[in-house]
């Protein structure tokens, strides 16, 4: 294999790689925004709840448990929203044209290919540092939803308790 094929294989690797990692950050924005809008409506009906029963009656056991389920929510979304939907710098496929012409450096186009690879890796590397963590945070805060119902069952035998 020539030098040049050798080339065009990584440049084709290498933007195949990185749109892929970008196609991922798209999943990832999409599944903490049904995410989010999850947890702030479960916020909201369980907020709704508590405010009835505090309206109305003394708090009972099901009214402390709302309580907590509704802070519960309301933390998981301000995680969700500080942790996985906040806007970052996002790479991009290809490099700005005038990054790669540069005629007063002199270099060759083998030489200037070989120097966008390396730009190509850097954006990869970039972006799968970037996804990284917003997947870890955003599995974090699925889990945490899922044990809603047992803080509405701690905060309710609390309740009943005093």
């Amino acid at each position: 294999m020539e030098n040049s094929d050798l080339l065009d294989l990584a440049e084709k690797a290498g933007y195949e790689n990185l749109r892929g990692h970008l196609a991922h950050a798209e999943t990832l924005a999409r599944e903490a925004t049904s995410t989010a809008t999850l947890l702030l409506a479960g916020t909201g009906g369980a907020l709704t709840y508590a405010i009835r029963w505090f309206d109305t009656t003394p708090a009972s056991p099901a009214v402390w448990g709302a309580v907590a389920t509704t802070a519960w929510l309301a933390t998981l979304s301000a995680t969700l929203v500080i942790r996985c939907l906040r806007t970052v710098r996002t790479e991009m496929l290809y490099n700005e044209p005038l990054n790669l012409y540069k005629p007063d450096l002199n270099i060759g186009l083998t030489e200037a290919r070989r120097w966008e690879l390396e730009n190509l890796q850097d954006r990869i590397t970039l972006t799968k540092t970037r996804n990284k963590p917003i997947a870890r945070w955003l599995d974090r805060v699925r889990i945490a939803a899922a044990a809603t119902p047992l803080v509405f069952l701690g905060a309710a035998a609390l309740g009943a308790y005093l």
